[in-house]
């Protein structure tokens, strides 16, 4: 497999966009053209299903991005003295919203009255949006994901979502969150029923003066197969460790 990539100017950043992926049977997949064809008669009429995300995830890059992040004093102090070995994927723990809703992978969705259910892909992150108009829990009680409920406004599904555990990388790449961060995240079925529309604002008064906003898509395809991907924490600590030595 031969891959595209396209690396950060910043050669103390670790990171690259790939370009796309080229296969020995000569098959080629653009990183940017939202996986394979997508056949032109899937459509849903609902949020339940399985979905491709499209991104941009290089929206949470604090150094490279068309978004503004206002830092308070201690935020700027975490951003440069963050480090490759600071983001907790390295230790296999996912990426929170809304940065892994932005992510190139599948995501399926479950749907009923009462509750959303979201299973990713990547790092096997699981959500759970609750719609039966209860509150959040109390302020002591946090949860990686965090708590969320949500309500519809028309045909928007509106998902606030409180009570985060401290994450190293819970506002970007690059920057931590803490007990303050909330989120809210607007999803809305296209016309056409082809793609989910996704919105998001963010705030944590800890490390930001303002809120951030973004969006991203995801495409309807029932049709790709799912690939779980696995991690080791002890193989993942060992990469870092080498990582880290040959710097």
């Amino acid at each position: 497999v031969t891959v595209d990539l396209h690396p950060a100017h910043d050669p103390g950043l670790h990171i690259g966009r790939v370009g796309s992926v080229h296969f020995p049977d000569g098959r080629s997949l653009s990183a940017t053209s939202g996986g394979p064809p997508q056949p032109a008669n899937l459509s849903s009429t609902t949020l339940a299903g399985r979905w491709w995300g499209r991104g941009p995830i290089f929206q949470m890059q604090l150094d490279r991005t068309t978004l503004t992040y206002d830092l308070t004093a201690k935020g700027q102090a975490a951003a440069d003295a963050f480090d490759g070995s600071q983001n907790p994927q390295t230790r296999c723990i996912p990426m929170t919203p809304p940065t892994i809703m932005l992510y190139t992978s599948i995501f399926d969705v479950t749907l009923t009255e009462e509750r959303m259910d979201i299973s990713g892909e990547w790092l096997k992150m699981e959500r759970t949006i609750w719609l039966d108009g209860r509150d959040h829990p109390p302020a002591s009680e946090r949860f990686l994901q965090g708590h969320s409920v949500g309500h519809w406004e028309g045909d928007t599904l509106v998902i606030d979502t409180t009570n985060y555990e401290d994450h190293a990388a819970g506002l970007t790449f690059e920057l931590p969150s803490g007990a303050q961060k909330h989120s809210i995240e607007r999803m809305t079925l296209s016309d056409d029923g082809k793609r989910m529309e996704y919105a998001w604002t963010i705030e944590d008064p800890e490390y930001l003066t303002a809120p951030v906003s973004g969006t991203g898509t995801w495409a309807y395809r029932p049709d790709l197969e799912r690939q779980e991907i696995e991690c080791d924490p002890e193989v993942a600590i060992r990469f870092m460790e080498r990582q880290n030595a040959s710097e």
